[in-house]
């Protein structure tokens, strides 16, 4: 059951909810649910096992129990495999050996909140399922109605050319009419289709989060949300702020959850559906991960980066520098960009000091500006020192590769593409 691994790795609560249904054999469709405060999980397959139905009782096509997984998932974390097996009334976990067999704490309970999560799944299941043949229906139908157009079109030329060279222009010709009110009918249903049809296939639409993933990483490690707001994602840190810019849904998220399903799948698999982020992994196998619906909330938006003046920007090259400062950082844990001189410099009470320097590809300061432009620069021409705080030193791991640096009047930006850093100055 490679679909608990998942489970496994977020935590969720030991006591889970399994719906066992029965279908055309001795084979049983599963369903493990369990639920948070941020989320609800959906593992789901087939399984060994038969129901024994009682004339008369709908529920006897089915099983609910609450099962208790803590036996079973450090099994599963330590690499066995099992599947699930009802017999007599009684389940177990079985190895694909057969040697290992588990029997879990096992009471039959109906647990409504557990219907409505697998009645949405299913409802989850049926929408992959239309969006997958969505694709080449819309195409048709596009091609239909260009086909409609240009018999339209063509009809309506050969009819013109055919008034031009008529010998009585006078005379009224009731075809033309005929033929607009054929072809106008045919092309507004055509029209009406594919609008349905495209409709339909935004009931699941897949989104790629893939490029927040540094982002997702940062934000996980501080515990916090992150404010998903259509053009861009802002995090809040105690004294800092990360964004980055790019297309995404409306949402906020937990950033520990979010990262854990960015590496379970390498950025695959996320949804949107009925309002709400889905992640979704696995084929005769799948966990499907339904994240409850946050607004964002967050008291700045993008103009946190662009508001203010730019008096000055660098651009470095941070390679090799990281993985001294990072590595030093907890004994020397005052840290100071000296601009002017290119230099790193790392500092402790005791006196000790570590300096590397880096190299600068681009200068561009107020104070230059005004000199290439041949105006009077009053005393010598200075470049920032910057303190930079403990928060912020944890976060440089994000620019490992070339640094962007805006140092503005109250407040500095670290930058790496679409990514950006803002502490007070």
């Amino acid at each position: 059951m490679k679909n608990l691994k998942l489970l496994s790795k977020l935590q969720a609560s030991e006591m889970v909810t399994l719906i066992l249904k029965a279908t055309a054999g001795e084979r049983l469709d599963y369903y493990i649910i369990a639920q948070t405060i941020n989320y609800s999980i959906v593992c789901t397959g087939q399984c060994e096992g038969t129901i024994t139905r009682k004339v008369g009782d709908e529920r006897s096509s089915f099983r609910q129990f609450n099962i208790l997984l803590s036996s079973v998932l450090p099994l599963i974390e330590k690499g066995h495999a099992f599947r699930i097996v009802y017999d007599k009334d009684v389940l177990r976990f079985v190895s694909g050996d057969d040697r290992l067999k588990l029997t879990p704490l096992c009471v039959e309970y109906n647990n409504p909140q557990a219907d409505k999560i697998v009645s949405k799944y299913q409802r989850f299941q049926t929408a992959l399922i239309e969006a997958s043949d969505s694709a080449s229906r819309i195409r048709r139908a596009e091609v239909e109605l260009e086909s409609l157009q240009e018999q339209y079109n063509g009809v309506s030329l050969m009819h013109l050319d055919g008034e031009m060279q008529s010998s009585n222009p006078f005379t009224e010709d009731a075809v033309s009419p005929k033929i607009d009110a054929k072809y106008t009918e045919a092309i507004k249903e055509q029209k009406e289709k594919l609008a349905t049809l495209q409709q339909q296939a935004k009931a699941v639409e897949t989104i790629d989060l893939k490029a927040f993933r540094t982002m997702t990483l940062a934000a996980s490690r501080s515990h916090e949300m992150i404010n998903f707001c259509d053009t861009f994602a802002v995090t809040a840190l105690k004294n800092s702020f990360i964004l980055q810019t790019g297309k995404c849904p409306t949402m906020a998220v937990q950033a520990s959850l979010l990262y854990q399903l960015i590496q379970y799948n390498e950025g695959n698999g996320f949804y949107w559906f009925e309002g709400g982020l889905v992640f979704s992994v696995g084929e005769e196998e799948r966990t499907v991960v339904f994240m409850e619906k946050y607004l964002p909330n967050t008291a700045v938006d993008s103009s946190i980066v662009t508001r203010g003046i730019v008096r000055e920007k660098y651009i470095l090259s941070m390679k090799g520098i990281l993985s001294v400062t990072q590595l030093m950082r907890s004994k020397f844990p005052q840290m100071t960009f000296d601009l002017g001189n290119s230099k790193i410099i790392l500092e402790n009470d005791k006196g000790e000091v570590i300096e590397t320097t880096f190299e600068t590809e681009g200068v561009d300061t107020l104070q230059l500006k005004k000199l290439m432009r041949g105006e009077n620069v009053q005393g010598e021409i200075t470049q920032a020192t910057l303190s930079i705080p403990s928060e912020v030193q944890s976060l440089l791991g994000m620019f490992r590769d070339k640094l962007t640096l805006y140092v503005k009047e109250r407040k500095v930006i670290f930058q790496a593409d679409s990514l950006y850093l803002v502490f007070g100055r």
